[in-house]
């Protein structure tokens, strides 16, 4: 409705707060709440469980109840915390915590919430050490042909063996990749691991089997990621039919294939003859109709789908229609999630080409 509307909205505080505290709007929803001459933290929390408590009372506006519901992240400044700017992160820390336990809670940041900062800290500093040194490795799960069976490429995954704390397991690091806005950077190590590989499975005799690595938003969003793939492969002497690029499903669609810097990109890597795969395709909401639009050379099928194929009749009915429609659009098809033979049996009768998973291997150093 109007703006004007927002106006018969009450403004609501808790009694708990004072004339002298300070309550700011700092984002679209987020507030900070300055409480001055606090003492202890029971004290704060004290005055976060009122608020929490008022902001879940149902507003009524226009003949509707409207409820809301807030997470709060309280933090006492001390010696640990010499700064404004080092109360707000650990406020910002604990509101995380919060919303990490189920939101609609208050967190205080104490000694147990301070150790978790330190040390997540200390694995971001190492996470950036690690990239700028080159020291992450990569494994290698292959993808095999369903008939005669052969391997015919190999996907670059990511891993990381931390100093102290041993191998880092992907769904951590990436996005402490993410959070850290070091995806494109750790993506660019995997493209060149990717094309080292191809040049020794070259020199091996095995010049038919490709390499492949993922493309994150960050990495297709840079200008110069195609420029430096083609100049990386033209560094070893290799072509561009060498390698495969895998961009997620969701990322492509997200706009419905609008001139986003994503589907651009893709055009740019097609116009110079690399393949482009959509990689998890079947879990997000893809235009189908429109995959025929897009500049890419395959798909690789969602492992949920591949996991659910002997227990989802619904599933076997898009398989086998996804499987006829690719046929006709003359796209590369690869199955992820292969777990057992009876599932690799299945995919097979219903037109399967290749498949991956932990049935045929596991990444491998």
């Amino acid at each position: 409705g109007d703006h004007r509307d927002l106006h018969s909205l009450p403004t609501r505080r808790s009694s708990d707060l004072r004339e002298s505290d300070l309550v700011a709007r700092i984002g679209g929803d987020e507030f900070v709440v300055v409480c001055c001459a606090l003492s202890t933290l029971q004290e704060l929390t004290k005055i976060a469980d009122a608020m929490l408590h008022a902001v879940a009372e149902p507003i009524t506006w226009e003949n509707a109840a409207l409820n809301c519901k807030v997470s709060i992240g309280a933090a006492l400044s001390g010696d640990d915390s010499p700064t404004a700017e080092d109360l707000l992160g650990q406020s910002d820390f604990a509101l995380y915590d919060a919303k990490g336990a189920g939101r609609g809670r208050v967190a205080a940041y104490d000694a147990k919430l301070h150790d978790r900062q330190t040390r997540a800290k200390s694995r971001q500093d190492a996470l950036v050490q690690a990239i700028r040194d080159n020291a992450l490795t990569f494994h290698f799960q292959p993808v095999v042909a369903r008939d005669p069976g052969v391997v015919r490429g190999f996907e670059t995954l990511v891993r990381w063996e931390h100093p102290t704390d041993g191998m880092i397991a992907p769904d951590e690091l990436l996005p402490l990749a993410q959070s850290l806005g070091l995806m494109a950077d750790l993506d660019f190590l995997a493209m060149n691991a990717a094309l080292d590989m191809k040049c020794q499975l070259n020199l091996s005799g095995h010049t038919d089997v490709l390499t492949s690595f993922n493309a994150s938003p960050e990495l297709m969003a840079q200008p110069d990621f195609c420029q430096r793939l083609l100049s990386g492969l033209a560094f070893r002497d290799l072509t561009p039919n060498d390698v495969i690029v895998e961009v997620l499903e969701t990322v492509v669609f997200e706009n419905h294939l609008t001139a986003t810097p994503f589907v651009q990109t893709v055009a740019d890597l097609d116009a110079n003859g690399i393949f482009t795969v959509l990689d998890d395709f079947g879990s997000g909401n893809a235009g189908i109709a429109q995959l025929a639009k897009l500049a890419i050379r395959g798909v690789k099928f969602d492992k949920s789908i591949g996991m659910r194929i002997l227990t989802d009749p619904t599933m076997e009915i898009v398989y086998r229609t996804l499987v006829s429609l690719c046929n006709e659009l003359d796209l590369r098809m690869v199955t992820e999630g292969v777990e057992t033979a009876a599932q690799a049996e299945r995919l097979q009768a219903l037109g399967c080409t290749n498949m991956q998973g932990f049935l045929i291997a596991e990444p491998l150093p």
